[in-house]
């Protein structure tokens, strides 16, 4: 996404995942300022995390940031039926700068270690975790349910 990410990450010490974002962000606005003789922030809003304290709200919120990338390819995508999963589905397996591809396939594509194991296991294949992903494109009672960015 152009102005900001999400990580579904599994915490494996105390403050891990605290650390490693405090780590990423400095990093890179670092670089990136050096970079592009420029100072300040670089993101709008600061690091937040939310804790997953369940399976199914885990298998929810991968597909929350799988679909993320389709505000960028119809922004009100959530509000009214135009979009086709057809369509959804072109427009997801194009975008290169997320994980999906690495579901799909369950190879390591994008480079990242991916968990997918842990989300795909509630499936019975990749497909029908790509069916579910797509559920939500074209259904008014589960849009209701988003989460913020």
């Amino acid at each position: 996404m152009p102005n900001h990410y999400h990580f579904l990450l599994e915490q494996v010490s105390d403050g891990g995942v605290e650390g490693f974002f405090h780590r990423l962000g400095t990093g890179y606005t670092n670089y990136y300022n050096k970079r592009y003789e420029r100072t300040g922030r670089l993101f709008e809003n600061t690091f937040k995390a939310i804790h997953v304290d369940s399976d199914e709200y885990l298998v929810h919120l991968s597909r929350y940031i799988h679909l993320n990338p389709l505000d960028l390819f119809l922004k009100d995508w959530k509000r009214a039926d135009k979009l086709s999963h057809e369509q959804a589905a072109l427009y997801l397996h194009s975008y290169r700068w997320y994980s999906f591809h690495d579901y799909m396939t369950q190879s390591n594509v994008s480079g990242v270690n991916v968990g997918f194991e842990k989300i795909l296991c509630s499936f019975s294949s990749s497909k029908d975790y790509e069916q579910f992903v797509l559920a939500w494109t074209n259904n008014d009672s589960l849009r209701i349910h988003t989460f913020d960015d």
